[in-house]
């Protein structure tokens, strides 16, 4: 793991468990680990919150930058870091909730 500090632990549908570090997140798989920071499209490697929206998609929010999700295919993270919006948006604490069509939605102090 890239730290001890632990900010979240959260199991996704096909067992792994992913853990949100202060140095980036990892994903174990009952063996190993494998870690994903910046290098591996994270905007930040202060990984405070990991989400599971209802389709399995995980998302990362780093501290005050916007958030992302987790590429099976290309085994990276996509962050929405060129939406100028959403960037903006990202200056604040975002908090994450689950919409009723089973997606994520973010909100903060802005709306």
């Amino acid at each position: 793991m890239p730290s001890n500090h632990i900010y979240e632990i959260i199991e996704d549908n096909t067992g792994f468990l992913w853990i949100g570090t202060d140095n980036g997140v990892s994903r174990f798989d009952g063996k190993r680990f494998v870690n994903y920071t910046t290098k591996d499209g994270l905007p930040s490697n202060d990984v405070i919150q990991i989400i599971k929206d209802n389709d399995g998609t995980i998302w990362i929010n780093c501290y005050k930058q916007p958030p992302s999700y987790f590429d099976e295919k290309l085994n990276k993270f996509i962050s929405f870091e060129n939406n100028s919006t959403v960037v903006k948006n990202s200056s604040s604490l975002l908090y994450p909730s689950n919409n009723l069509n089973g997606g994520i939605y973010y909100a903060n102090t802005y709306g």
